[in-house]
């Protein structure tokens, strides 16, 4: 990634917070946004999270017989209302729920399909700041072409196709019913097959820097055409497949299974595998049984206890995408969090001095760290996760 287009990224996501979606549009002119649910829009013609979210309570009413809605105070979760489409059952939910000690209102929206072709959920998020009555429409941060949706209800397969000879994705529908809403556990993340901001708990504190944390990894994604995260695991489970093998492959020669000869087959092809993905592999540290790198050669810890030493400064760069990928989702979300702050709607207050920015980002930089560390030494590199975000 460069620096150019990591600013622009950075910018186009900043100019979201304060403009509205039409100044998201110089990487993306030929995308449209889908994050609504179907009838929130004709055409290309999209219209607000909050006008969506009435016709959504509209005709969850006339489905289920109603003149309207009866919302109650406080925390509020409808009952599903189904009906028969083309595409299958289409069922819909509204839920509010009250944050911040009810400073905050969250509401969403939800429309799920029960059928046969594999159509994904989609939800609609409004904040309210319950003083003021300022509104937030939290689909207007989104790149085009991206949409929320409750990670309850993305549930993903891979099957392999035989005519196109690939491994593809499959979704499978779950039943609106078993979904309480957005007070419910789930995981935060950004799905790019689907383009899916997926989301859990709204209702805990924190989870609405969490969604912001996932908002910029889509825009990361929707700028730069790649997620440096996935990008970096391809990389890193390739070397780590062939390497453990290749522990392997060394216990059987101890132990007398291999020969001399086939152990030196395997090692050719390890070597020659991870030659065509940019990696160096140190094989006369193995052939002699070295057990300390001659250089600064970065370190993989195979499960075997065997340590192999390879170079590669594609694996470098790709650890340093990661990384720096992570640390600015985070920097982001905390600066968006700010603006918003300025603009009258606290998402997050308790997050305003760098003692809980700190409690509430740290153990998610130490998690990166130590999953890259429990396999890999990269030595005295300044590639490293845990660096002190700036504060709310």
């Amino acid at each position: 990634m460069t620096d150019s287009l990591r600013h622009q990224w950075q910018e186009l996501l900043l100019r979201a917070l304060a403009n509205g979606k039409e100044n998201r549009r110089p990487l993306l002119a030929a995308m449209e946004p889908t994050s609504e649910p179907s009838g929130c829009g004709k055409g290309n013609r999209r219209i607000s999270g909050v006008a969506c979210l009435e016709k959504l309570k509209k005709e969850i009413a006339a489905l289920q017989g109603y003149a309207r809605l009866a919302v109650a105070e406080g925390d509020f979760l409808s009952s599903v209302a189904e009906e028969k489409t083309a595409d299958g059952l289409r069922q819909l939910r509204y839920v509010r729920l009250t944050r911040n000690d009810g400073g905050l209102i969250v509401e969403e929206g939800v429309e799920n399909m029960l059928g046969s072709r594999g159509i994904l959920p989609r939800s609609v998020l409004v904040a309210t700041d319950a003083e003021s009555g300022l509104k937030l429409d939290l689909g207007e941060l989104l790149p085009p072409a991206c949409g929320f949706a409750p990670s309850r209800l993305i549930k993903i397969g891979v099957a392999f196709d035989p005519e196109a000879r690939r491994i593809r994705s499959q979704f499978f529908a779950v039943d609106l019913k078993s979904y309480p809403g957005a007070t419910g556990d789930g995981e935060f993340y950004f799905n790019r097959e689907v383009g899916k901001v997926a989301y859990g708990n709204l209702a805990a504190a924190d989870s609405l820097l969490f969604l912001l944390h996932e908002i910029a990894h889509a825009w990361q994604f929707a700028c730069l055409g790649t997620s440096a995260k996935k990008d970096f695991f391809t990389l890193f489970n390739f070397l780590a497949i062939r390497l453990h093998n290749l522990g392997v492959r060394l216990e059987e020669r101890r132990s007398g299974i291999i020969s001399e000869d086939k152990l030196h087959d395997f090692i050719g092809m390890a070597r020659d595998r991870l030659a065509g993905k940019g990696v160096e592999l140190d094989v006369d540290s193995i052939c002699r049984g070295s057990s300390r790198p001659v250089d600064d050669s970065l370190i993989f810890k195979a499960r075997s206890g065997k340590r192999f030493f390879f170079k590669s400064s594609a694996f470098e760069k790709i650890l340093q995408e990661y990384v720096l990928a992570e640390r600015d989702g985070w920097a982001f979300s905390l600066r968006a969090l700010r603006r918003l702050r300025r603009t009258g709607i606290d998402l997050e207050p308790h997050l305003r001095d760098g003692t809980a920015v700190k409690a509430c980002i740290h153990p998610f930089l130490e998690h990166y760290q130590q999953s890259i560390d429990s396999q890999l030494d990269i030595g005295a590199r300044p590639i490293r996760f845990l660096k002190s975000p700036p504060p709310a």
